[in-house]
């Protein structure tokens, strides 16, 4: 009899201990995939805020942007959400006196005030001085700062009134090219076609 009972005791605890092992594998897999979903579905909405670079390509050479997010975080993801979405493909580069700048919208039939309006979202730059190799977007009115253009500096700005530009990027490679582009591109005034086309933004 006390044979049986000994028996019946190992089965008992040997089930147990089985069932609370494979319990606990149970649960450290679960665990597991929940991290590498978590993990996954972080990496996917938060992927724009990994990029460092992105390379823009004209008609007349390639040149390579490096951000700087803590000068203007919202700009620099407005400008990769547009970029993506391929909104300054197939723009027209123009000179200005301190480079030169491409506008989106410029040839839609739709409003070009109203697609900035749109668009438009609320910066507070850091206050830093316009210098060669900068790329920014221009404030168009009260707090709201315009994506649709993009301005890239080949000279020292002058002082400019605080938060006219939000600088979100740098020019680290590739600046002849923005000079050469520079020196070919007419004014938005002076009735000359545009030769030199931005034709897309990829991610580097």
């Amino acid at each position: 009899m006390q044979q049986k009972i000994s028996i019946r005791g190992i089965a008992y605890w040997g089930t147990t201990i089985f069932a609370a092992v494979a319990m606990g594998y149970m649960l450290v897999t679960l665990i597991n995939l929940s991290s590498e979903e978590e993990t996954a579905y972080l990496g996917t909405v938060n992927y724009r805020e990994q990029i460092r670079y992105v390379v823009v390509t004209t008609s007349e050479g390639n040149f390579k942007i490096a951000f700087l997010r803590a000068q203007a975080p919202v700009a620099t993801k407005q400008f990769l959400r547009l970029a993506d979405a391929g909104f300054y493909d197939e723009t027209k580069f123009y000179h200005f006196p301190g480079g030169v700048y491409v506008e989106s919208g410029l040839a839609s039939d739709s409003p070009e005030e109203e697609k900035s309006v749109n668009r438009a979202f609320v910066e507070n730059p850091e206050k830093v001085q316009m210098v060669r190799g900068y790329v920014a977007m221009p404030r168009r009115s009260g707090e709201k700062m315009d994506p649709s253009l993009l301005v890239f500096f080949t000279e020292d700005e002058e002082p400019l009134p605080s938060g006219v530009y939000a600088a979100f990027g740098r020019i680290v490679e590739g600046m002849e090219v923005v000079d050469k582009i520079n020196e070919v591109s007419p004014t938005i005034n002076s009735g000359k076609r545009p030769p030199v086309s931005l034709l897309s933004v990829i991610q580097d």
